[in-house]
């Protein structure tokens, strides 16, 4: 997965611990905005004053869950294990699934959705 969004309407004053936004998605949204960005397939790297991130005492990045992933048709959902470190360049992340026969599914678990901007792109490579 590579690519940045935001699922905040704007992040012109940024959080307390948070980190630099980006100033615009990696791929833009065909609609919307496409103002600053602060998250990226495994974290969140930036948020504005009032998110719920600032209640961590930690600062960014963070680990970001937000897109999760069925093998199972849908069954159940999680954000893939990963143990990369920040990728504050190409912001493009490697994970290794295991299918048992159903399509890949993927989400974004945010609400509301009408705030977002910015796209992520899934590129699959199969195994043998």
């Amino acid at each position: 997965m590579k690519g940045t969004y935001s699922a905040w309407g704007g992040m012109a004053n940024p959080g307390a611990n948070s980190g630099k936004a980006d100033p615009a998605p990696m791929f833009p949204s065909p609609k919307g905005a496409n103002q600053q960005v602060g998250l990226d397939p495994e974290f969140a790297f930036a948020w504005p004053k009032g998110s719920g991130l600032e209640k961590s005492p930690e600062p960014a990045p963070l680990r970001a869950t937000t897109i999760e992933v069925s093998l199972d048709g849908g069954k159940t959902w999680k954000h893939p294990s990963s143990t990369a470190s920040f990728n504050a360049t190409d912001h493009k992340y490697t994970y290794e699934l295991m299918g048992d026969g159903n399509a890949l599914q993927v989400r974004l678990v945010d609400k509301p959705y009408t705030d977002n901007y910015g796209r992520v792109r899934i590129f699959v490579l199969p195994g043998a």
